[in-house]
């Protein structure tokens, strides 16, 4: 550790850490297997070519506003919408570039509506109670309201954004392979239904499944209240609806979507010792490893990671939200096997 720096291990831009694989903390939430989660919809991987799931490269979206017949309100107009999803920072399109390290581009992503669907919103629920979406039936009506205006083959993925509640439950799904203007291709969909603005937390949130992720929990409370935009770090239920403060993926995570060169990810075999200088996760520096991986002593498809999460960029901390308001190690036990509603993203289950 460098002399100049001061001796206050959290607050360090860089963090040195001893890490013994001897800590084993996640033996008893590993083996637990965690629910589908009711707002990820289920991806087609057998009509998924293998980089279709990664968010890299230019992938532009087009988010559609859609109100239903009989509600004629507009929670908010199509200029909001258009600077929270594609306008210039902060918005959620800078937020996914500066996520994912530049390697996500989401310039060309458009706005429209909003447009008025054919049916009652009554027609798009299903009987008996409890009430579901129709989901099939609300993304028919919707692309279809906007299609003179789109051409959906240019475009990743659609944000369909609706002006009320419908079963109480936002999705996002990826991998569904449509023919939308005559040519058939995979995409990611969300659906946003709500009567007030739309949230940045939601619409990240969603958007995640919508790039293959699933959820992440906590070994302390229950999926989802981990955090992230998926979880681990930050509740989404505690984000404010602000433009300018909501937390990066977990490194896992960023993992996954290949978003981490290899040489920033440092694994530590089971039974040794290591010193490993942890860059912080959002807007790092050029040094120093982006996530750590101690492996199980039997179990290749269980591990720990270790990330640092330091105030910067997007994921500045904010004292009135109690999960964005420290720095610190994130831990991690991660089981490929375990159920969390995609097959491509094994639940990260935050530990500690």
């Amino acid at each position: 550790m460098s002399p100049s720096r001061p001796p206050h291990a959290l607050l360090l831009h860089h963090l040195r850490l001893v890490l013994c694989a001897l800590l084993w903390l996640f033996a008893s939430t590993a083996s637990s297997a965690a629910p589908a989660p009711v707002d990820a919809l289920p991806d087609q991987a057998s009509a998924i070519t293998p980089a279709a799931g990664e968010a890299l490269g230019h992938r532009p979206w087009a988010m559609v506003l859609c109100k239903f017949a009989d509600v004629p309100a507009e929670p908010a107009p199509l200029s909001y919408h258009q600077q929270l999803f594609a306008g210039p920072a902060p918005s959620i399109a800078d937020y996914w570039r500066e996520a994912s390290y530049g390697q996500l581009d989401l310039t060309g992503s458009v706005v429209r509506g909003w447009y008025t669907l054919p049916r009652p919103r009554a027609a798009y629920l299903t009987e008996p109670p409890p009430l579901t979406a129709n989901l099939a039936l609300l993304k028919s009506d919707c692309l279809a309201a906007a299609d003179a205006d789109l051409f959906y083959p240019s475009f990743a993925g659609v944000a369909m954004v609706f002006n009320a509640e419908t079963d109480g439950a936002a999705r996002g799904g990826c991998g569904q392979r449509t023919t939308l203007d005559g040519v058939e291709q995979v995409y990611g969909f969300t659906y946003l239904p709500s009567a007030q603005p739309l949230s940045v937390g939601l619409t990240i949130h969603e958007m995640s499944h919508a790039f293959c992720l699933g959820h992440s929990g906590s070994s302390y409370d229950t999926v989802e209240n981990g955090g992230g935009p998926i979880g681990s770090t930050a509740s989404l239920t505690a984000l404010t609806p602000s433009f300018s403060k909501h937390v990066h993926p977990n490194a896992y995570h960023k993992q996954v979507l290949g978003w981490l060169p290899d040489a920033r990810v440092v694994t530590v075999p089971w039974g040794t010792e290591r010193a490993v200088d942890i860059e912080r996760l959002a807007n790092p520096g050029p040094q120093g490893a982006l996530l750590v991986r101690v492996e199980h002593a039997t179990a290749a498809h269980q591990y720990l990671t270790l990330e640092t999460r330091l105030s910067a960029g997007y994921e500045a901390f904010q004292d009135t939200n109690p999960y964005l308001d420290r720095a610190g190690v994130v831990m991690h036990a991660i089981d490929t096997t375990r159920a969390n509603g995609y097959a491509r993203s094994g639940t990260a289950m935050a530990v500690d």
